[in-house]
């Protein structure tokens, strides 16, 4: 299975539900949130704005410490006006520029990606460079 798809498969269970459950901490990322069996981080000092849009790089860290467990990573973006509008759409792309995944957002929705899109609209909980 492609990095894109374990991404963009990992950030559709995201979609369902989440929770933040105390996990382990990791040097130099802010933890986000729990589900499906993952701990989603952003990388400190990762929250940039460019073209009128606001991006992090996340990582996406299994549960289990199994020997094929893989960390995936990948950038979280929402353009300004999305978080102006309260409406619009998320994109996450894997680390090289290809688009792994698109959601609807909405301010305040009850998936794991709407959360994370609100503290990325707030500019919360992330250290901006």
């Amino acid at each position: 299975m492609s990095n894109k798809s374990k991404v963009a498969g990992a950030l559709f269970l995201a979609i369902a539900s989440f929770s933040t459950n105390a996990v382990e901490k990791v040097a130099g990322w802010t933890f986000l949130a729990s589900v499906g069996g993952s701990d989603y981080y952003s990388k400190d000092g990762s929250l940039r704005e460019s073209k009128g849009v606001r991006s992090i790089i996340f990582q996406d860290v299994p549960a289990t410490k199994s020997r094929d467990a893989k960390v995936l990573y990948g950038r979280f973006t929402i353009p300004l006006q999305a978080c102006k509008d309260e409406i619009g759409q998320i994109t996450i792309y894997e680390l090289s520029g290809k688009v792994a995944r698109k959601y609807d957002y909405v301010k305040g929705g009850s998936n794991v990606a709407a959360y994370i899109a609100d503290m990325i609209c707030l500019g919360t909980r992330m250290k901006e460079k």
